[in-house]
């Protein structure tokens, strides 16, 4: 973490190290290692899978923020992300 970027939780989970916005308008999220297994419902490398993947742009419905890169080392993996602004309520409700 830098000190110029703003944080945006402290963390929600057992592997989230913390998400911030950096001046730049990118999201950073840390994941730090825990569970190996891929089939437990922790799996803590399945954030960054499935965004190096491609998954989630080939299909309908919903999308997940466009994932600019995403670095490993030793201590765990760190996603960045586009910043999407919140949408207003209005947005929300079916058409």
């Amino acid at each position: 973490m830098h000190l110029s970027w703003t944080p945006l939780t402290l963390g929600t989970g057992r592997h989230n190290g913390g998400v911030w916005r950096t001046p730049e308008g990118a999201v950073v999220k840390r994941l730090v290692r825990g569970t190996e297994q891929p089939r437990h419902h922790a799996y803590w490398r399945r954030q960054a899978l499935v965004a190096e993947s491609g998954l989630v742009r080939r299909t309908p419905g919903l999308r997940a923020p466009e994932t600019l890169r995403v670095e490993e080392d030793a201590e765990g993996i760190t996603l960045w992300m586009d910043w999407v602004e919140p949408a207003g309520p209005r947005s929300a409700r079916p058409a």
